[in-house]
């Protein structure tokens, strides 16, 4: 990471390239910040995630009201407007251009089958990641909503230019990212899992669980606090991967947006909480952190389950609303992958949209929640 500093018309100018990787780069980050009396303008030019504490100073910084942040990663300026922290969205089509982004009307575009097929198999190719078995309607949704904002006409367009510039490419790959979660997401479900499932492996001296898709962390915390409740934190290892390496970091962070906290609040409630929800958080203003006793026993890695190598023996795979964006073989194999790495009589939790083929419950799992899609390797 490099940071150039400048000075114009009294405003300390910060340029931040590339992503933060150690302590140093904190460090070096909080000196160019530090003792400035003048207005302050940070950039961020690359930077798709931030650290914890770099998300703290900004929080401050922005509390003083002489700060200016401008972010080129459409995915980092999110984030930090889910926190309150205002700033700025600059786009580039190319490094010498910068443009603001303005609101536009939506275009549509008519996507063919075969047209989209070329360009996911060119993605393959050239960057490795493998979206053919995807969901066709999905995908042509994302990628019009890609061509929409990049002001693309035609999906040759957006082939070359996602061949041939990884800007565009990186907007390909967070679009299809799914990161739609909620602090104890279908609460009936949870409260299956807190008062049958949980009970079950209590007696197992350690537990290993996999949290599929865990995008910004909210699903794999809230099952730590219920397994703190339970007195079985300390014995749990909760693996929690997803394919988007920046919703990794912000899993890891820990940091949400408190605009939600009174649906939070009564998801934990239907879940059967047993304490009070903010006192799993420190709570600010406009967010609420995580606190570290339910960070410890969580592992956050990227991670592509389609080809993932995990062979644990889990006794609990929740893997709630991922399924659906694939095609039939690609989940078939998927389930088959899940019950390798399962312990004997692993419980497996799929979304509500979700299920086990009639095949594969005559062979692999048995039904324990039909409602809930909860299932249980034979």
């Amino acid at each position: 990471m490099d940071i150039y500093i400048g000075h114009s018309h009294r405003v300390r100018e910060i340029f931040i390239q590339g992503e933060f990787q150690s302590k140093e780069d904190i460090c070096h980050f909080y000196d160019s910040v530090k003792n400035c009396k003048t207005e302050i303008k940070i950039t961020f030019l690359t930077a798709n995630t931030l650290p914890c504490d770099v998300i703290e100073k900004l929080l401050y910084l922005n509390s003083l009201g002489n700060c200016c942040i401008e972010v080129f990663a459409r995915n980092l300026y999110f984030y930090l407007y889910r926190l309150g922290i205002n700033c700025t969205y600059l786009h580039y089509r190319n490094r010498q251009e910068k443009i603001r982004i303005e609101s536009s009307n939506k275009k549509r575009y008519s996507l063919n089958e075969e047209e989209i097929k070329v360009l996911l198999q060119a993605i393959y190719h050239k960057y490795g990641y493998d979206y053919t078995q995807y969901n066709m309607q999905s995908i042509k949704r994302r990628i019009h909503n890609i061509m929409t904002r990049l002001n693309l006409q035609t999906i040759e367009e957006l082939e070359a230019d996602v061949l041939n510039n990884k800007n565009t490419f990186k907007e390909v790959f967070l679009e299809f990212s799914i990161n739609i979660t909620d602090f104890f997401r279908d609460p009936e479900v949870f409260a299956f899992i807190r008062q049958s499932l949980l009970p079950a492996l209590s007696e197992h001296k350690h537990i290993k669980v996999w949290c599929v898709g865990c995008s910004n962390g909210k699903e794999p915390y809230s099952l730590a606090i219920l397994l703190e409740e339970l007195g079985m934190l300390h014995k749990t290892q909760i693996y929690a991967t997803d394919i988007n390496p920046y919703i990794i970091e912000e899993a890891k962070n820990g940091f949400y947006s408190s605009e939600t906290i009174e649906r939070d609040k009564k998801n934990y409630e239907m879940a059967m909480g047993s304490n009070a929800f903010v006192d799993s958080f420190h709570l600010e203003e406009k967010y609420m952190k995580i606190r570290k006793k339910y960070k410890k026993n969580i592992l956050f890695f990227q991670n592509n389950v389609v080809n993932s190598r995990l062979s644990h023996e889990f006794q609990m795979i929740i893997c709630r609303n991922l399924l659906m964006y694939f095609d039939v073989n690609l989940q078939r194999k998927v389930l088959e992958k899940f019950y390798s790495g399962m312990d004997r009589e692993g419980y497996l939790v799929l979304g509500r949209s979700e299920e086990v083929t009639k095949e594969q419950k005559d062979k692999l799992f048995d039904v324990i929640h039909h409602t809930h899609k909860i299932y249980r390797k034979k």
